[in-house]
């Protein structure tokens, strides 16, 4: 019919249980360099640090955290992280499903159906791990401190402060949906087929041009990712220091341009696109590990209580 096929794997229990594994070991994989883009994202909340930007580079900077918080400190505030990361992937894909299901029941797509029900799932997935989203925040920017003490220690942080810079965060998710399958489609028709004759690209092909789709969209979008961060750690103290900035969209956006001009938004972007190749691989691999794993599993135990023919 002309339509790009999209949202073609079903919320089954082998693809639910393979996305679940395949996105804790990716996050924990990169968990490092996650820490440190929130860390140059929100620095320059705490101006009473002497010496100037502590993290200038990648290496320099995962140099800096092992020497301030030793080599645990890298994977600060991962637990929360892939305790919202896993149920977050796979509550995407329940909602996908029921989206297209209902709305749209036939197998295929045009882009603009895909990238609404698209957001729309990913915002009611983001709606429902939020809070573990704050405190990953929180964990990564404070020291000496739990996931739940990082939520429970913020009576002066304010009514609400769970779901701090939702906002931005919704505001990022169609930029970022829209231009990934849109830079996705457009090189897609130049990709290597396979050659079983279904038409769809090779999977180092789609890897490939899905980083690469990947990164655009997370380039523009990124923005919202930082002003999302900064209102996340308001209030929040790190190492001694007491951070400043603004709790609202406007003020938030007003701080950063104050403070850092144009560069401020995108404040640890480099990192950001140094993990999403690791990240893509060993969340493929984890992934296509697994569920032939539970498949071959299945099969061994219905032969055994299959009948003999």
């Amino acid at each position: 019919d002309g339509k790009p096929r999209v949202f073609e794997k079903r919320a089954t229990f082998e693809h639910l249980t393979a996305l679940l594994v395949s996105t804790v070991v990716s996050t924990t994989l990169v968990a490092p360099l996650k820490r440190l883009k929130i860390l140059m994202q929100t620095e320059s909340m705490y101006p009473t640090r002497v010496g100037g930007s502590k993290y200038l580079g990648i290496i320099q900077g995962i140099r800096e955290i092992s020497r301030t918080s030793g080599f645990k400190g890298l994977w600060r505030g991962n637990g929360a992280n892939i305790l919202r990361a896993g149920p977050a992937a796979c509550l995407q894909v329940i909602f996908l499903d029921r989206l297209r299901s209902e709305r749209y029941p036939v197998p295929s797509l045009s882009g603009y159906e895909a990238v609404v029900i698209g957001g729309l799932a990913g915002l009611a997935a983001t709606s429902f791990t939020y809070p573990l989203d704050v405190a990953h925040a929180r964990l990564s920017v404070q020291t000496g401190s739990s996931a739940v003490g990082s939520l429970k220690n913020s009576s002066t942080l304010g009514r609400g402060h769970l779901f701090r810079g939702l906002l931005p965060t919704y505001l990022g998710v169609f930029p970022y949906v829209g231009l990934s399958f849109a830079v996705y489609e457009t090189l897609r028709p130049a990709l290597p087929k396979r050659n079983d004759g279904s038409g769809l690209p090779t999977s180092l092909g789609a890897i490939i041009c899905g980083t690469f789709a990947g990164g655009v969209a997370q380039s523009a979008a990124y923005p919202f990712d930082t002003i999302r961060r900064r209102m996340q750690v308001y209030g929040i103290s790190s190492a001694g220091y007491s951070g400043v900035g603004a709790k609202t969209l406007m003020a938030t956006v007003q701080n950063i341009w104050r403070t850092d001009g144009l560069r401020g938004f995108y404040r640890g972007w480099l990192p950001t696109m140094v993990k999403i190749i690791p990240s893509t691989i060993a969340g493929v691999a984890t992934y296509e590990h697994v569920k032939t794993h539970i498949v071959d599993m299945r099969l061994q135990n219905f032969s055994r209580i299959a009948p003999a023919s």
